[in-house]
């Protein structure tokens, strides 16, 4: 199985951008991931509050940008769509200084309802969720 590198990852987001505005396509965002789930890349064109995410076992996730905030270096979304067992689901990142210019602190919450699991079902896939987050974090940026 041959690596995913950076610039076809970078080559697959230009296609992808180069496709949507041929068909007239509300600027968009687009992940690449690699087979195992990790992201290779993104890029949001400007104006773009929808994201699609293609998920590791399958399935994917529709997102909408509800709120970003430069100055305070947080943004929230929502899930429109997906298998994931949550409803009414919004989310909060925010990234906060840390104790040298080489390292912040990211906080991620979220406010949710369980859909079709219990409430500790939903918690611990949810967990989950936030565990590759930071996970794919480390990776891209270290920590």
């Amino acid at each position: 199985m041959s690596k995913l590198t950076l610039k076809q990852a970078n080559g697959i987001i230009e296609q992808a951008f180069a496709k949507a505005r041929e068909m007239k396509i509300k600027p968009l965002g687009v992940v690449v991931l690699d087979d195992s789930g990790n992201i290779v890349s993104a890029q949001r064109e400007d104006g773009a509050t929808m994201r699609r995410l293609t998920l590791a076992g399958g399935g994917a996730v529709l997102e909408r940008l509800e709120q970003k905030n430069d100055k305070e270096r947080t943004y929230t979304y929502s899930i429109v769509e997906g298998p994931l067992p949550v409803a009414d689901y919004t989310s909060t990142l925010r990234v906060r200084e840390g104790k040298n210019a080489q390292s912040c602190t990211v906080e991620w919450s979220s406010d949710f309802e369980p859909k079709g699991a219990s409430e500790s079902e939903a918690v611990k896939v949810m967990q989950g969720v936030y565990a590759a987050g930071f996970e794919n974090l480390k990776k891209m940026f270290g920590g």
